[in-house]
């Protein structure tokens, strides 16, 4: 499975752009036929560029509702030229970082914010930078997923752990931001213990905190989506009071 990022940008030609990027991070990333490659570790990204697109900004707003892009950086986003699109193998950390670290270095070359396509999260360029030149592991949890969607039916989810190489998770019959809570804090757990789950067993945030029963669930909101599902699947955590 592949991540997608998206970055517009204020490039007028994809010429521009591959001036930007090699002058500002001194040659280390070099956009050429193949994609936007790492000098030193080889890491390739394939590029897609694109003019102006239409809703840029309406997507950037509705994608970066949890992450706070202010009214001045959406219509920095709306005043846009151009559009990139990376693309490179994902589904573990390392690969996860380096796309981080290619973005950034778009962002640094005038990129006006970054949009995970694989977990519909949007990022203002000021926090994207900030979080990959701040690094640390649990960042990309932050980074690559959204875990406070909401469905119809009032069950809270998380999107984007298949970024990571991880299941994503699903809980019903809660407070939205109780619910959003106890999903993080298993995606948490999930990517930084590394536990080998076992589905009946049992997760609590504390020793003395409710328990929850971890089940397979195989209808993920997300499923037929190209971008959205899950390969990896969906666990579902479920009260035991």
């Amino acid at each position: 499975m592949n991540i997608i990022l998206c970055v517009p940008g204020p490039w007028t030609s994809i010429e521009a752009l591959r001036a930007a990027v090699k002058e500002i991070t001194n040659a280390e990333y070099l956009l050429d036929e193949s994609g936007l490659v790492h000098s030193e570790s080889g890491f390739e990204a394939s590029v897609e560029f694109f003019e102006y697109e239409e809703g840029m900004a309406a997507a950037f707003k509705a994608a970066g509702i949890a992450t706070g892009i202010t009214p001045q950086e959406l219509k920095e986003i709306s005043e846009h030229q151009s559009v990139v699109y990376l693309k490179a193998e994902g589904g573990n950390e390392a690969s996860a970082h380096s796309m981080a670290l290619a973005a950034q270095a778009l962002v640094k070359a005038g990129g006006l914010g970054v949009k995970v396509e694989t977990a519909c999260k949007a990022f203002s360029a000021r926090l994207w930078n900030n979080l990959v030149e701040h690094f640390e592991d649990e960042n990309l949890y932050v980074l690559y997923v959204h875990d406070c969607i909401e469905d119809e039916e009032g069950s809270v989810y998380s999107c984007g752990m298949h970024n990571l190489g991880l299941k994503d998770t699903i809980l019903s019959g809660m407070d939205p931001e109780e619910a959003t809570e106890i999903i993080s804090v298993f995606g948490y757990f999930q990517l930084l213990d590394k536990p080998t789950i076992i589905e009946n067993e049992l997760f609590s945030e504390e020793e003395d905190s409710p328990a929850y029963l971890i089940l397979d669930e195989p209808d993920q909101p997300a499923m037929g989506d190209e971008l959205l599902e899950n390969p990896y699947g969906m666990w579902r955590l479920e009260p035991t009071e």
